[in-house]
C-alpha cells in the first residue's frame, strides 16, 4: 500500500522548551495542492500508537533521520493536533537538536503527516452521490476544486523537514544560518547525514563542497542495494540472500529503499499527470529519470569497484590491452608479473586475430550485460564456457500415465504410444553468434604505463555487447548481415500474434484500455500462468501516461509512485527497451506483451580481446581491438508472445 504524505499550512506552538515539547496542527479539513482533502475526523491511529514516529522529512534510510516521538494526539475542531517530543536530551542527535533549535526560533514551523488511506471518495467515482454527501459536510470549499475526500486513513508517521533536499527546506537552512543558529559544522554534519542536502545546498549557494559519505550512515536496506547494483562484489557471503533479492533488473521493485529525493520526483510525476500538462508531464518524466540516474551513479560503477577489490585481474586486463595494442608492457612491472603467471606461455602480439585465450570473466563483470541491457528481462541462459550451441525446444515431452489394479500393481494400457518429443539430430542446435565490439585506440594511450586501460575497456565493451542483444532481441530482421546475424527481434518474427487495431487507432492517444486487454488474450493460456510483462520503447512514457480508464483519474499506466514498485501497464509490470521500435507510425507495432522465458538469449561466458586487422589507423598511430563474445538471440515459443499493432 502506498503511503500518502500532506503538508498544511504551518501552525506551531512550543510548550517546554527544555523538555522539547512542541504542538503541531499536524492535519486540517483545508485544500491541499493535491486539491484533496483529508479528513479530521477519518484520522485513525492503531498503527501509529504502537510506536508514533516522528522523522525527517518522511525519510526512514536510517536512525540519523528520527528526531523524536508523538507523545500525544487528538482530534479537535476539525483539526488533528499533535504533540511532539523533540529527542534534545540525546547529545549525538544533530537533527534533533538543530531541528528543534530552529522550531524554537520560527525558522522550521511545517509539517507533514504520512498515512495509508482507508476510504475516500472523489469526484470521478460512478457514484457521485457519496462525494455530493461528503462535500456537503465541508464548510466553505468550492466543489469544482476538489478532486478528493480522504474520509479515514491510518497515520503512519510525522515528519519534519529538516535537512531535505527541497528548496524551502533549504531556503529555512540558509535563513537559519544566516541568524547564527546553524554553523558551517552543522551545515558540514548535515551533509554527510545527506547526500541530497549536500548537492542541493552547494547547488543553491553555487560554490563546490567536498563531502564523503560513509557506509556507516546508510541503512542497512539501502547498503545491501547499493551492494547488489554492484552485484555484491564482496567477501563478505553472509548477506548474500538479501543481495540476491536487490539485483538490478529489481531496482525498482524495492521502491521504498530509494532516497527521498527519487520517490519524491517519482510523485511529481503523478501530481503533474494530475494537474499539469504534456509540458509539465514531460519536465517530471526527465527529472525522475535523472533522479534514478543519480540512484544508479551512487551506488558506484561495477566494474571499477570490481577491480578495485581484485586488483590482479586490473593488472591482468591491463596487461593483454597494452599487449594487443603493441605498445608491451613494462618488463617487471606488476602487469608483466601478474599476466606470466595467470597466461604462462601466451604472448599476446601484433599480428591480424593474435590475442588472449578466451578467458571467463568474473559474474560481478558478466552481470554489466543484465545492467546495460533491457533484454536481461527475456529467457537468459549464461552458457557454460565450454558449450557454443544450445537447442531450443516448442514443446513438452509425452507423458504417459499407467494406471494401477488394486493391488498397486502397474497394468498396460490400451494405448501403448511410445513416441515423445523428438530432439532430432545437431540440426536443431543453435550456433551461437559472434558479438564483436570495435575499440579504436591511439598507440600512445596503449603504451602509456599509467593508463587505467582495463576497467575502460570492459565498460565500453559490455555496454555495446548489452546495445547489439537488446536490438537483436527486439528488432531483428532476420537478414544475413552485420547488425542481424539471421536473428529475429520479438517484434518482427511474423510467427509472433499481432493485435491489429482497427482504423481510428493509428495513435497511442487513441488506445483504451481493452486494446491492451486484448493483446494479453492472444497470449497461450499456459504462458500466462506464469509471469508476463511488457516491453515498449521508453520514447513512448509520455503518450502511454495520459491513457485514462474512463473519465476518472485512473492511468493505464502506473508509475513507481503508485505500485510502490516497477511500472505496471494494466496490472503487467513494464520492461522499457530502447531498441524497440520506438517511431509512433500507422501499422507500427508499440509494445510486445509475453512470458520472458517464451524468448531465449543465450550468452556464453567466456569472453576475448584481440587484435584487429593490421595496419588499422597506421596513419593516425592507431591500433584496432576487437572484444569478442559469444550468444544468440531467437523466439523459443512464438506463442508465449504476442504484440500491438497500431492501424493504417
Amino acid at each position: 500500500m502506498q503511503t500518502l504524505r500532506r503538508t498544511i499550512h504551518p501552525q506551531v506552538r512550543v510548550l517546554d522548551q527544555k523538555a522539547g515539547l512542541v504542538e503541531y496542527i499536524a492535519s486540517d479539513e483545508s485544500l491541499d495542492s493535491y486539491n484533496e482533502i483529508v479528513r479530521a475526523d477519518g484520522a485513525r491511529f492503531d498503527r501509529f500508537q504502537k510506536n508514533a514516529p516522528f522523522v525527517d522529512s518522511h525519510n526512514y534510510e536510517s536512525i540519523d533521520c528520527l528526531l523524536g516521538q508523538v507523545v500525544d494526539y487528538r482530534v479537535n475542531n476539525r483539526r488533528v493536533i499533535e504533540t511532539v517530543k523533540w529527542a534534545i536530551d540525546v547529545p549525538s542527535n544533530l537533527l534533533a537538536q538543530k531541528g528543534f533549535e530552529m522550531t524554537a526560533a520560527g525558522y522550521l514551523k511545517a509539517v507533514s503527516i504520512g498515512f495509508f488511506p482507508v476510504s475516500y471518495v472523489s469526484k470521478w467515482d460512478n457514484n457521485p452521490k457519496e462525494f455530493q454527501n461528503a462535500i456537503e459536510d465541508l464548510n466553505g470549499v468550492d466543489p469544482s476544486d476538489v478532486n478528493t475526500i480522504y474520509l479515514e486513513w491510518q497515520q503512519i508517521e510525522l515528519s519534519a523537514c529538516v535537512i531535505g533536499a527541497n528548496p524551502n527546506a533549504v531556503a529555512q537552512i540558509k535563513k537559519a544560518y544566516s541568524a547564527g543558529i546553524l554553523n558551517d559544522s552543522d551545515i558540514e554534519k548535515f551533509s554527510r547525514i545527506s547526500a541530497d542536502f549536500a548537492r542541493c545546498f552547494a547547488h543553491q549557494n553555487h560554490r563546490s563542497r567536498s563531502y564523503s559519505f560513509s557506509n556507516s550512515n546508510r541503512s542497512e536496506a539501502l547498503t545491501n542495494m547499493l551492494k547488489a547494483l554492484d552485484h555484491g562484489a564482496t567477501s563478505d557471503k553472509s548477506n548474500s540472500t538479501a543481495t540476491q533479492s536487490m539485483k538490478k533488473e529489481n531496482f525498482l521493485k524495492n521502491f521504498n529503499q530509494l532516497t527521498g529525493q527519487t520517490k519524491a520526483a517519482f510523485e511529481d510525476v503523478e501530481h503533474a499527470r494530475h494537474e499539469g500538462g504534456p509540458v509539465e508531464i514531460k519536465t517530471a518524466l526527465r527529472l525522475a529519470n535523472g533522479a534514478l540516474m543519480n540512484e544508479q551513479r551512487s551506488a558506484g560503477d561495477p566494474v571499477e569497484k570490481y577491480f578495485h577489490t581484485h586488483p590482479v585481474e586490473r593488472y591482468y586486463w591491463n596487461a593483454i590491452a597494452r599487449k594487443l595494442g603493441g605498445g608491451g608492457v613494462a618488463v617487471g612491472s606488476m602487469e608483466d608479473q601478474v599476466f606470466k603467471s595467470l597466461s604462462p606461455g601466451l604472448v599476446p602480439g601484433s599480428g591480424v586475430g593474435f590475442g588472449s585465450l578466451p578467458v571467463a570473466v568474473s559474474e560481478d563483470i558478466f552481470d554489466l550485460l543484465l545492467i546495460y541491457g533491457a533484454f536481461k528481462d527475456l529467457g537468459v541462459s549464461q552458457m557454460p564456457t565450454q558449450f557454443t550451441k544450445f537447442v531450443i525446444v516448442n514443446g513438452l515431452p509425452t507423458i504417459l500415465v499407467y494406471p494401477t489394479d488394486d493391488q498397486g500393481f502397474i497394468t498396460t494400457p490400451v494405448d501403448n504410444t511410445l513416441s515423445g518429443l523428438n530432439l532430432g539430430g545437431p540440426g536443431v542446435a543453435h550456433a551461437c553468434n559472434t558479438f564483436i565490439g570495435l575499440i579504436q585506440a591511439s598507440r600512445e594511450l596503449l603504451s602509456d604505463q599509467r593508463v587505467d586501460l582495463g576497467a575502460l575497456i570492459f565498460r565500453l565493451f559490455f555496454q555495446a555487447i548489452a546495445g547489439a542483444i537488446d536490438y537483436c532481441a527486439f528488432s531483428g530482421n532476420g537478414a544475413n548481415d552485420l547488425t542481424n546475424a539471421y536473428q529475429t527481434g520479438i517484434f518482427i518474427d511474423a510467427n509472433i500474434k499481432a493485435n491489429n487495431l482497427g482504423a481510428g487507432h493509428a495513435t497511442i492517444a487513441s488506445l483504451a484500455r481493452t486494446n491492451f486487454i486484448d493483446t494479453v488474450g492472444l497470449v497461450k493460456p499456459a504462458a500466462l500462468q506464469r509471469p508476463c510483462r511488457w516491453y515498449i520503447n521508453p520514447a513512448f512514457i509520455p503518450a502511454l501516461m495520459k491513457l485514462k480508464e474512463g473519465d476518472g483519474p485512473s492511468w493505464l499506466l502506473k508509475t513507481p509512485a503508485e505500485t510502490g514498485g516497477e511500472w505496471h501497464l494494466v496490472g503487467f509490470p513494464v520492461t522499457w527497451a530502447a531498441q524497440a521500435p520506438g517511431v509512433e507510425l500507422p501499422n507500427q507495432k508499440i509494445a510486445a506483451f509475453g512470458e520472458p522465458n517464451s524468448y531465449c538469449v543465450g550468452i556464453r561466458s567466456l569472453f576475448e580481446l584481440m587484435n584487429s586487422e593490421a595496419g588499422v589507423g597506421f596513419g593516425s598511430n592507431s591500433n584496432m581491438i576487437r572484444a569478442v563474445a559469444r550468444g544468440k538471440c531467437a523466439t523459443r515459443d512464438a506463442t508465449g508472445f504476442a504484440t500491438l499493432q497500431l492501424s493504417a
